[in-house]
Protein backbone atom coordinates (compact mmCIF):
# COMPACT_ATOMS: atom_id res chain seq x y z
CA UNK A 1 0.00 0.00 0.00
CA UNK A 2 1.43 3.47 -1.16
CA UNK A 3 1.77 6.02 1.58
CA UNK A 4 0.08 9.10 0.62
CA UNK A 5 1.06 12.81 1.97
CA UNK A 6 -1.36 15.76 1.22
CA UNK A 7 -0.14 19.61 1.69
CA UNK A 8 -2.65 21.62 2.31
CA UNK A 9 -4.66 20.53 4.64
CA UNK A 10 -7.61 22.79 4.71
CA UNK A 11 -7.49 23.82 1.26
CA UNK A 12 -10.93 22.71 -1.20
CA UNK A 13 -8.86 19.38 -2.70
CA UNK A 14 -7.79 18.28 0.11
CA UNK A 15 -11.07 18.87 2.11
CA UNK A 16 -12.29 16.49 -0.90
CA UNK A 17 -9.91 13.83 -0.53
CA UNK A 18 -10.76 14.21 3.40
CA UNK A 19 -14.00 13.41 3.40
CA UNK A 20 -13.27 10.73 0.87
CA UNK A 21 -10.44 9.18 3.02
CA UNK A 22 -13.02 9.12 5.93
CA UNK A 23 -15.29 6.26 3.56
CA UNK A 24 -12.07 4.61 2.76
CA UNK A 25 -9.41 3.91 5.53
CA UNK A 26 -7.61 1.31 3.31
CA UNK A 27 -5.78 3.89 1.80
CA UNK A 28 -2.91 5.66 4.00
CA UNK A 29 -3.35 9.22 3.41
CA UNK A 30 -1.83 11.51 5.32
CA UNK A 31 -3.07 15.04 5.68
CA UNK A 32 -0.31 18.28 6.46
CA UNK A 33 -1.56 21.35 7.68
CA UNK A 34 0.12 24.71 6.84
CA UNK A 35 0.70 24.92 10.62
CA UNK A 36 3.32 21.88 10.24
CA UNK A 37 4.82 22.40 6.99
CA UNK A 38 4.62 25.95 6.50
CA UNK A 39 5.70 27.20 2.36
CA UNK A 40 7.10 30.14 3.56
CA UNK A 41 9.96 27.90 5.68
CA UNK A 42 11.29 24.97 3.28
CA UNK A 43 13.00 24.23 6.34
CA UNK A 44 9.60 22.41 8.09
CA UNK A 45 8.26 21.07 4.50
CA UNK A 46 11.12 18.82 4.18
CA UNK A 47 11.12 18.47 7.59
CA UNK A 48 7.60 16.53 7.72
CA UNK A 49 8.86 14.95 4.21
CA UNK A 50 11.65 13.23 5.66
CA UNK A 51 9.45 12.31 8.59
CA UNK A 52 6.71 10.91 6.95
CA UNK A 53 8.97 9.64 3.66
CA UNK A 54 5.67 9.34 1.72
CA UNK A 55 5.36 7.25 -1.91
CA UNK A 56 3.01 9.86 -3.46
CA UNK A 57 3.02 13.73 -2.52
CA UNK A 58 0.04 15.39 -3.74
CA UNK A 59 0.81 19.22 -3.34
CA UNK A 60 -3.11 21.02 -3.37
CA UNK A 61 -1.29 24.14 -1.14
CA UNK A 62 -1.30 27.32 -3.15
CA UNK A 63 -1.32 31.07 -2.63
CA UNK A 64 -4.35 31.95 -4.44
CA UNK A 65 -5.33 35.45 -3.72
CA UNK A 66 -5.02 36.66 -7.25
CA UNK A 67 -4.97 40.54 -6.58
CA UNK A 68 -2.77 40.58 -3.46
CA UNK A 69 -0.41 38.75 -5.37
CA UNK A 70 0.21 41.94 -7.63
CA UNK A 71 1.58 43.29 -4.44
CA UNK A 72 2.73 40.20 -2.25
CA UNK A 73 5.14 39.11 -5.02
CA UNK A 74 7.84 37.05 -3.16
CA UNK A 75 5.51 35.04 -0.60
CA UNK A 76 3.43 34.15 -3.89
CA UNK A 77 6.48 32.99 -5.66
CA UNK A 78 7.84 31.20 -2.64
CA UNK A 79 4.91 28.60 -1.88
CA UNK A 80 3.54 28.31 -5.50
CA UNK A 81 7.20 28.26 -6.86
CA UNK A 82 10.06 28.04 -4.56
CA UNK A 83 8.97 25.53 -2.27
CA UNK A 84 7.30 23.31 -5.04
CA UNK A 85 10.86 23.24 -6.60
CA UNK A 86 11.64 21.65 -2.98
CA UNK A 87 8.86 19.38 -3.17
CA UNK A 88 9.75 17.97 -6.73
CA UNK A 89 13.70 17.78 -5.59
CA UNK A 90 12.94 15.56 -2.65
CA UNK A 91 10.29 13.35 -4.49
CA UNK A 92 13.27 13.03 -7.05
CA UNK A 93 15.67 11.93 -4.51
CA UNK A 94 13.29 9.56 -2.82
CA UNK A 95 11.86 8.11 -5.68
CA UNK A 96 7.81 9.73 -5.19
CA UNK A 97 5.63 10.53 -7.29
CA UNK A 98 4.33 14.00 -7.26
CA UNK A 99 1.11 14.99 -8.13
CA UNK A 100 0.48 18.64 -8.14
CA UNK A 101 -2.33 21.55 -9.59
CA UNK A 102 -1.63 24.21 -11.43
CA UNK A 103 -4.16 26.40 -13.22
CA UNK A 104 -5.47 28.09 -16.47
CA UNK A 105 -4.28 31.48 -15.70
CA UNK A 106 -0.94 30.28 -17.25
CA UNK A 107 -2.06 31.30 -19.99
CA UNK A 108 -2.85 34.83 -21.57
CA UNK A 109 -6.50 34.53 -22.57
CA UNK A 110 -5.86 35.92 -26.25
CA UNK A 111 -7.01 32.42 -27.93
CA UNK A 112 -10.15 31.63 -29.02
CA UNK A 113 -10.12 28.16 -28.85
CA UNK A 114 -9.57 25.62 -25.90
CA UNK A 115 -6.28 25.77 -24.81
CA UNK A 116 -4.34 22.16 -24.65
CA UNK A 117 -1.16 21.55 -22.68
CA UNK A 118 1.10 22.57 -25.84
CA UNK A 119 -0.17 25.96 -26.56
CA UNK A 120 2.65 28.32 -25.05
CA UNK A 121 2.02 29.97 -21.53
CA UNK A 122 2.31 33.76 -21.25
CA UNK A 123 0.46 34.94 -17.96
CA UNK A 124 -1.08 38.06 -17.33
CA UNK A 125 -0.89 38.48 -13.69
CA UNK A 126 1.76 37.65 -11.14
CA UNK A 127 -0.39 34.41 -9.82
CA UNK A 128 -0.13 33.13 -13.41
CA UNK A 129 3.51 34.04 -13.32
CA UNK A 130 3.87 32.06 -10.10
CA UNK A 131 1.95 28.80 -10.97
CA UNK A 132 3.89 28.40 -14.22
CA UNK A 133 7.43 28.61 -12.35
CA UNK A 134 6.31 25.99 -9.90
CA UNK A 135 5.71 23.82 -12.91
CA UNK A 136 8.54 24.82 -14.61
CA UNK A 137 10.62 23.63 -11.17
CA UNK A 138 8.93 20.40 -10.95
CA UNK A 139 9.54 19.77 -14.63
CA UNK A 140 13.52 20.65 -14.25
CA UNK A 141 13.87 18.56 -11.46
CA UNK A 142 14.49 15.49 -13.33
CA UNK A 143 11.55 13.89 -11.53
CA UNK A 144 10.81 10.86 -13.07
CA UNK A 145 7.25 10.57 -12.03
CA UNK A 146 5.20 14.06 -12.01
CA UNK A 147 1.99 14.64 -12.58
CA UNK A 148 1.11 18.59 -13.29
CA UNK A 149 -3.05 18.95 -13.37
CA UNK A 150 -4.07 22.56 -14.89
CA UNK A 151 -7.44 23.38 -13.29
CA UNK A 152 -9.81 25.98 -12.92
CA UNK A 153 -12.53 28.21 -11.25
CA UNK A 154 -12.19 25.77 -8.33
CA UNK A 155 -15.53 25.50 -6.18
CA UNK A 156 -16.84 23.12 -3.49
CA UNK A 157 -18.65 24.04 0.13
CA UNK A 158 -14.73 24.57 1.71
CA UNK A 159 -12.94 27.69 1.86
CA UNK A 160 -13.43 30.42 -0.39
CA UNK A 161 -14.62 30.01 -3.88
CA UNK A 162 -16.83 31.95 -6.16
CA UNK A 163 -20.45 29.73 -5.40
CA UNK A 164 -19.75 30.45 -1.64
CA UNK A 165 -19.26 34.18 -2.61
CA UNK A 166 -22.36 34.45 -4.75
CA UNK A 167 -24.77 32.67 -1.78
CA UNK A 168 -23.62 35.21 0.77
CA UNK A 169 -23.91 38.26 -1.84
CA UNK A 170 -27.53 37.08 -2.53
CA UNK A 171 -28.04 37.51 1.39
CA UNK A 172 -26.68 41.16 1.18
CA UNK A 173 -27.29 43.00 -1.53
CA UNK A 174 -30.21 43.53 -3.99
CA UNK A 175 -28.48 44.31 -7.00
CA UNK A 176 -25.50 42.65 -8.10
CA UNK A 177 -23.41 42.75 -11.21
CA UNK A 178 -21.12 40.05 -12.26
CA UNK A 179 -18.64 40.12 -15.52
CA UNK A 180 -20.10 38.57 -18.32
CA UNK A 181 -16.98 38.70 -21.19
CA UNK A 182 -14.38 36.15 -19.16
CA UNK A 183 -14.99 32.30 -20.23
CA UNK A 184 -14.04 29.27 -18.60
CA UNK A 185 -15.32 25.94 -16.44
CA UNK A 186 -16.45 25.91 -13.18
CA UNK A 187 -14.71 22.68 -11.94
CA UNK A 188 -16.07 21.34 -8.57
CA UNK A 189 -12.60 20.15 -5.90
CA UNK A 190 -14.78 16.83 -5.46
CA UNK A 191 -14.80 15.28 -9.10
CA UNK A 192 -11.01 16.21 -8.70
CA UNK A 193 -10.60 14.50 -5.11
CA UNK A 194 -12.69 11.48 -6.91
CA UNK A 195 -10.59 10.79 -10.02
CA UNK A 196 -7.25 11.67 -7.86
CA UNK A 197 -8.75 8.82 -5.03
CA UNK A 198 -9.85 6.28 -7.59
CA UNK A 199 -6.06 6.26 -9.75
CA UNK A 200 -4.70 7.00 -6.66
CA UNK A 201 -2.58 3.30 -6.92
CA UNK A 202 -2.07 3.59 -10.45
CA UNK A 203 -0.48 6.81 -11.63
CA UNK A 204 2.79 4.94 -11.94
CA UNK A 205 0.90 3.47 -14.50
CA UNK A 206 0.52 6.60 -16.54
CA UNK A 207 2.50 8.80 -18.57
CA UNK A 208 4.08 11.91 -16.64
CA UNK A 209 3.28 15.32 -17.91
CA UNK A 210 1.17 18.46 -17.70
CA UNK A 211 -2.75 17.89 -17.90
CA UNK A 212 -5.69 20.04 -18.42
CA UNK A 213 -8.29 18.85 -15.60
CA UNK A 214 -11.39 20.78 -15.46
CA UNK A 215 -15.30 19.86 -15.63
CA UNK A 216 -16.84 19.44 -19.32
CA UNK A 217 -18.63 22.32 -20.71
CA UNK A 218 -17.29 26.02 -20.52
CA UNK A 219 -19.76 29.57 -19.46
CA UNK A 220 -18.41 32.90 -18.27
CA UNK A 221 -18.97 34.11 -14.86
CA UNK A 222 -22.26 35.84 -14.94
CA UNK A 223 -23.75 32.73 -16.61
CA UNK A 224 -22.55 30.93 -13.72
CA UNK A 225 -23.73 33.00 -11.21
CA UNK A 226 -27.02 32.85 -13.15
CA UNK A 227 -27.14 29.05 -12.94
CA UNK A 228 -26.12 29.17 -9.45
CA UNK A 229 -29.37 31.86 -8.49
CA UNK A 230 -31.36 29.14 -10.12
CA UNK A 231 -30.11 26.29 -8.05
CA UNK A 232 -30.52 27.51 -5.02
CA UNK A 233 -33.97 28.84 -5.32
CA UNK A 234 -34.77 24.98 -5.14
CA UNK A 235 -33.65 25.35 -1.72
CA UNK A 236 -36.81 26.93 -0.81
CA UNK A 237 -35.84 27.37 2.97
CA UNK A 238 -32.37 29.23 1.71
CA UNK A 239 -33.96 31.22 -0.67
CA UNK A 240 -36.22 33.02 1.66
CA UNK A 241 -33.06 34.96 3.21
CA UNK A 242 -32.12 36.14 -0.42
CA UNK A 243 -32.37 39.89 -0.78
CA UNK A 244 -31.05 39.56 -4.67
CA UNK A 245 -33.86 41.55 -7.12
CA UNK A 246 -31.55 41.57 -10.12
CA UNK A 247 -28.60 40.03 -11.60
CA UNK A 248 -26.87 42.34 -14.01
CA UNK A 249 -24.29 41.16 -17.17
CA UNK A 250 -21.23 43.90 -16.75
CA UNK A 251 -17.89 43.75 -19.13
CA UNK A 252 -14.03 43.10 -17.53
CA UNK A 253 -13.68 46.97 -18.23
CA UNK A 254 -16.65 48.11 -15.75
CA UNK A 255 -14.80 45.61 -13.14
CA UNK A 256 -11.23 46.89 -12.37
CA UNK A 257 -8.94 44.74 -10.03
CA UNK A 258 -5.15 44.69 -9.83
CA UNK A 259 -4.41 42.13 -11.19
CA UNK A 260 -5.65 41.60 -14.81
CA UNK A 261 -7.78 38.58 -15.58
CA UNK A 262 -7.37 36.07 -19.67
CA UNK A 263 -10.96 36.58 -21.16
CA UNK A 264 -10.56 33.13 -22.24
CA UNK A 265 -10.11 30.41 -19.47
CA UNK A 266 -11.59 27.40 -21.53
CA UNK A 267 -9.15 23.75 -21.61
CA UNK A 268 -9.29 21.21 -23.22
CA UNK A 269 -9.62 17.85 -21.34
CA UNK A 270 -8.96 15.63 -24.28
CA UNK A 271 -5.61 14.48 -23.24
CA UNK A 272 -6.53 13.71 -19.60
CA UNK A 273 -9.70 11.62 -20.87
CA UNK A 274 -7.94 9.63 -23.30
CA UNK A 275 -4.43 9.22 -20.88
CA UNK A 276 -6.22 8.56 -17.42
CA UNK A 277 -9.81 6.44 -19.93
CA UNK A 278 -11.68 8.71 -17.11
CA UNK A 279 -14.63 11.28 -17.79
CA UNK A 280 -15.40 14.39 -15.89
CA UNK A 281 -19.12 14.93 -14.92
CA UNK A 282 -20.56 17.94 -16.47
CA UNK A 283 -20.35 21.32 -14.34
CA UNK A 284 -23.72 21.84 -14.20
CA UNK A 285 -24.32 17.90 -13.16
CA UNK A 286 -21.80 19.25 -9.77
CA UNK A 287 -23.48 22.34 -9.52
CA UNK A 288 -26.68 20.84 -7.27
CA UNK A 289 -24.70 18.66 -5.07
CA UNK A 290 -21.79 21.58 -4.28
CA UNK A 291 -24.31 23.72 -3.43
CA UNK A 292 -26.23 21.18 -1.27
CA UNK A 293 -22.86 20.52 0.88
CA UNK A 294 -22.33 24.21 1.30
CA UNK A 295 -25.79 24.83 2.77
CA UNK A 296 -25.55 22.38 5.29
CA UNK A 297 -21.61 22.93 6.17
Amino acid sequence: MNKVLVFGEKGQIASELGQLQKNNKHQNVIFISSERANFLNTITVEKVLNAEQPNIVINTSAYTLVDMAEEENDKCMQINASTVGVIANWCKLNSATLIHFSTDYVFDGTSTSEYSETDPTSPINFYGKSKLKGEQLIQDSGLKNYFIFRTSWICSPYSSNFVKTMLKLAKEREILNVVNDQFGCPTFAKDIALFVFQKLNQFNNFPSGIYNLTNSGNTTWYLFAEKIFQEANSFELYNQEFKLRQLGSISSDQYKTKAKRPKNSKLSSKKFTETFHYLMPSWQTSLNQTIRGILEV
